[in-house]
Order: structure tokens, then C-alpha cells, then sequence
């Protein structure tokens, strides 16, 4: 049996046991077996299967492994593991890979398959989607190797904070992409949730030797298209003339990667940025606090004009 045919199976079991005849489970099987990845070979396989269903009324709550599987029903390894019948536990897992109705979930943006290490084993970036009813809507990414018998996150990666995959210099490997430091919620005006607010995107790009850089002149070129020259005011504000806050923190981190100390930032913040009218509370920037923390943070590169 190939891989992920074995995955297929595994997964339609487990939502053979969750039916209750009334709900056609069909469509949500498919889109949960159909995440797999082959090997170059067919040997083995990254696959994410699902291994618990419950249904609640016309909807349902699912968990799902991600695994690497072999031929003959080898199920080489598996993270997370599933815990005992506590689930509030399995949601509660660290990067757990969960779907429920209600105000939360996390779904499967993107699998890469890609042997950074050229072990012969391909490691898996792995690209999610969280949402939140009101809440900050993000995406995350990790980084997976399966290594002694066991999954798990790819070393060189450990600490990166990573949103996405992509080839950004078209060498064939694909790279991976952050906002380094310029990433974290934030409460706006007129409302009670957090939102994301981020700065530049930025990539870490992948090395032969299985390591990835931020600063070599590909992701230098990458960081010069997100920021083409150091901002001549922080303040940015939209066509109708408003405070345009997400701009406004992406001119304060474009400021810090093109060198501008942190005294010069915070002044230009504390100039440039208007106090909010008492009258029309929403008409400054929502967020000084947060553009000051980054007007302090060590940028990950430094651009200039010239390579």
C-alpha cells in the first residue's frame, strides 16, 4: 500500500466512527486526507490525518496528526501525539492542528516538501491559518524533520518566527519568509479585539547546507523590495486623509532597517504622530506604545543604498 493511501485509510476510519448518518462527512474527509506528500521515490510520505471527529449538531470539531508514513502500513512517527480522552488537552497542544464551529480555528494554508538538509529525507514547512471571531486573523508556519525515528521541528528554524514559504530568488529552494521582530497584536480604536499588525515581509533565505540566512544579498534584496528607501516621514495616513496606523508601523520598521537610531525614531514617533482628538478618539495613531517598542528593536539587517 502506498503512503498515502494508507493515510487515506487511516483518515476514513476515523470519520467512519464520527458518522452519525445525518451529516455527509464526504467533502470534509476528502479535504482533510488529501494533505499528503509523497516522497521522490513513493516510499514514504508527509501526510496530515485526521485523528479525532466529533459532531456537534450540523457541524463538527476534528484534530489531525501530522505523520511519516511508510509502505505496509509503516507509521513511522507522528506529532502531535494523541493524548488520552482529555480534549481540551488536544486542543490545548502546542501547535496542534485543530478545526471546531465556533469562534476559533486553524486551518492548512500550504505543505512544502524540501530535503533542506540533504539527508534524503525531505523536511515539511508547514503554513497555517488561524482566525479568531473579533479577533487577529495570522498566519504561522513551522518547519518539520523527521529524524531517530521521530518528527520534529527543524532545527535551523528554531526561533524564527515564520508566516510563509516561498522561492523568493527562483534557485529552487524554497525559502522562508517572516516579519522578523515587527509582528505582534494590537488593540485599535473602536473595538475590544486584537488585531496583527505587522512591518515589512521579510525572508530568511535557504542555503545549500541546510541553513537559511537574513542577511545575504538574496534576502537583502528581498528586504530593499519591501523597503525601497528609508521613509522621509513615519507618519503615513490614507487617501481620504486618515491615520493609516498598519503603515505607520511599517515606515517605523522600514526607519530601523535602514539604520535610523533609535533615539531619531522615537523623537519622529512622538513629533509625528497626533495626539487623538477627545471628541474623535479614532483620528491619531491608535497604537504609540507599539510604535515605540519597535523604534527600539534591533533590526535583523541593515539596507543601504548601495549592495
Amino acid at each position: 500500500m502506498a503512503p498515502c493511501e494508507l493515510a487515506e485509510g487511516l483518515g476514513r476510519k476515523v470519520f467512519d466512527r464520527a458518522s452519525d448518518g445525518g451529516v455527509d462527512l464526504a467533502p470534509l474527509r476528502r479535504s482533510f486526507t488529501q494533505r499528503c506528500i509523497p516522497d521522490a521515490t513513493g516510499g514514504r510520505a508527509w501526510a496530515l490525518v485526521p485523528e479525532r471527529v466529533r459532531l456537534e449538531g450540523r457541524g463538527w470539531w476534528a484534530r489531525y496528526a501530522l505523520m511519516r508514513l511508510g509502505h505496509d502500513n509503516a507509521r513511522f512517527s507522528s506529532w502531535p501525539a494523541a493524548p488520552a480522552e482529555d480534549e481540551a488537552a488536544a486542543s490545548a497542544t502546542p501547535f496542534n492542528l485543530w478545526n471546531q464551529p465556533g469562534d476559533s480555528e486553524v486551518e492548512v494554508e500550504s505543505m512544502t516538501a524540501f530535503d533542506y538538509d540533504r539527508d534524503g529525507s525531505p523536511e515539511l514547512a508547514l503554513t497555517l491559518r488561524t482566525s479568531n471571531h473579533e479577533g487577529p486573523t495570522f498566519q504561522h508556519a513551522h518547519v518539520w524533520t523527521f529524524t531517530e525515528g521521530g518528527v520534529f521541528l527543524y532545527e535551523r528554524t528554531l526561533g524564527a518566527r515564520l508566516h510563509g514559504v516561498r522561492d523568493v530568488d527562483g534557485d529552487g529552494r524554497p525559502d522562508l519568509l517572516t516579519h522578523g521582530p515587527y509582528d505582534e497584536p494590537s488593540v485599535l480604536c473602536g473595538s475590544e479585539f486584537p488585531s496583527q499588525v505587522t512591518g515589512p515581509e521579510l525572508a530568511l533565505h535557504s542555503l545549500p547546507d541546510g541553513s537559511f540566512s537574513a542577511t545575504d544579498p538574496a534576502a537583502r534584496a528581498f528586504a530593499l523590495a519591501a523597503c525601497p528607501a528609508r521613509p522621509a516621514r513615519l507618519l503615513a495616513r490614507t487617501a481620504e486623509g486618515a491615520v493609516d496606523n498598519d503603515g505607520t508601523a511599517r515606515n517605523v520598521a522600514c526607519a530601523r532597517l535602514w539604520g535610523a537610531p533609535e533615539a531619531e525614531v522615537e523623537a519622529a514617533v512622538r513629533r509625528e504622530c497626533p495626539t487623538p482628538d477627545a471628541e474623535a478618539p479614532c483620528t491619531g495613531c491608535e497604537d504609540v506604545e507599539l510604535l515605540l517598542r519597535w523604534a527600539h528593536v534591533a533590526p535583523p539587517l541593515t539596507l543601504s543604498a548601495t549592495p
